[in-house]
């Protein structure tokens, strides 16, 4: 009865744990005669929510810039009709809440019922989940506004904590952890896991090869940034270490010291590449027929990671109507001192993030197949195979006679002589 006991907790502790996944795409397609470096640039990515009853599918953007879960119904433009929901109600007292610094200033703090899945397609159902039905618009003109928006920014105020998406999960206890991995699973689509690490729910990660380090603070906050111990190119070091993340962004944002080091060590020796420029940034472009496989590999040191992060000329460049287009940019005032990482960092590096305690975590290793237990495998089932050829081959074999059977044959003949 105790052993029972023990095994049904430790079968409920197991199946507490909940990873919710959420698939995203990018938003925009390339439309043929628009600016190819503009369609990279952006890379605003989205997933569908089920809210509401009857259920109405939402899409939501990521945004690592903005903290609060919100969306927007039909007089900001949005998809979504509170008037059509049965499930739909104001939490607590219809009372509008101000929001600074981010992309909407007013909205009500309100709750409908949501349908997630988790990792394994399982369907979940909350009610009463929290979320922002914004009013009113901030008035900066910086700030691209999103319809709808899962925000994944850091937070430090504890009164804004409760309008997270990831922080009502945790509230539901729907998920043990804070923690959140993006996953790219090819160009333009990947997925989102919330509530555990990689090694929690996938076999292929080790927590052996678990490593982390504290975000980084930018101009005064902290952000998901990273702070490198070198970068170097060429087998020159760049000075300028401090690294901005951000999934929203499409290419990788160079500093001044390395555009000198690329320009002279590689796009000023070719003759069929470009350096072109908006009010914005500096791009650079090459003939399809151009070599770029000598293009110096970008290497970023993290000890505390204890991994070399490495970009190479396949990150670098993508081909479009035989053209390469070169997916480090330069801010064309040589203001911005920071490197920005986007879409070619995170489709090749999977990272994740933990906001409770501010971490970003990387595993600098995966697991191998282990030859050991291939062998032990191969010869569990070269066993297997040889029993069941001998029980065949025993089934086959003619069966002895026993002694009173050669009784009964030696009666049957002596009567058949006499007869």
């Amino acid at each position: 009865m105790k052993i029972f006991f023990l095994v049904s907790i430790v079968f409920l502790t197991i199946n507490k744990c909940v990873y919710i996944k959420l698939p995203f795409k990018k938003y925009t397609n390339y439309k043929e005669g628009t600016n190819y470096f503009d369609y990279l640039e952006k890379n605003d990515i989205f997933t569908i929510l089920e809210i509401g009853t009857p259920i109405q599918k939402i899409p939501v953007f990521f945004d690592f810039e903005s903290y609060p879960f919100y969306i927007s119904n039909l007089l900001l433009n949005g998809t979504y009709n509170e008037n059509k929901s049965s499930t739909f109600k104001y939490k607590g007292s219809k009372k509008e809440t101000q929001f600074y610094g981010e992309i909407i200033s007013q909205g009500y703090e309100v709750m409908d019922k949501i349908k997630l899945y988790d990792v394994k397609e399982k369907n979940i159902e909350i009610n009463n989940f929290s979320y922002i039905l914004p009013t009113k618009l901030s008035n900066n003109k910086n700030i691209n506004f999103k319809t709808s928006i899962i925000g994944l920014k850091i937070i430090e105020s504890i009164y804004l904590q409760k309008n997270g998406f990831i922080h009502q999960l945790k509230q539901n206890e729907m998920i043990d952890s804070y923690s959140w991995t993006i996953k790219y699973l090819n160009e333009n689509e990947g997925e989102i896991i919330i509530g555990g690490y990689p090694h929690e729910y996938d076999k292929n990660y080790d927590e052996k090869y678990f490593k982390n380090t504290k975000a980084e603070i930018r101009y005064s906050v902290i952000c998901w940034d990273l702070l490198f111990d070198s970068i170097i190119s060429n087998d020159i070091e760049i000075e300028n270490r401090h690294v901005e993340l951000d999934i929203n962004f499409g290419l990788v944002r160079g500093v001044s010291f390395y555009q000198k080091i690329i320009e002279e060590k590689f796009f000023n020796m070719k003759k069929k590449c470009n350096k072109l420029n908006n009010t914005n940034y500096v791009f650079y472009t090459c003939d399809s027929k151009e070599k770029i496989s000598d293009f110096p590999i970008l290497q970023l040191n993290h000890k505390e990671l204890n991994y070399t992060f490495e970009l190479n000329y396949n990150d670098l460049f993508i081909l479009k109507d035989n053209i390469y287009y070169f997916l480090i940019i330069f801010d064309f005032n040589n203001k911005l001192v920071n490197w920005k990482m986007g879409k070619p960092f995170f489709k090749k590096y999977q990272l994740s993030f933990e906001s409770d305690r501010k971490l970003i975590v990387f595993y600098n290793g995966k697991n191998k197949i282990n030859i050991l237990w291939i062998i032990v495998i191969c010869l569990i089932l070269i066993i297997i195979i040889l029993i069941l050829l001998m029980i065949r081959k025993y089934l086959q074999m003619p069966r002895k006679i026993r002694a009173n059977e050669l009784n009964e044959d030696f009666e049957y003949l002596v009567q058949d002589k006499i007869n």
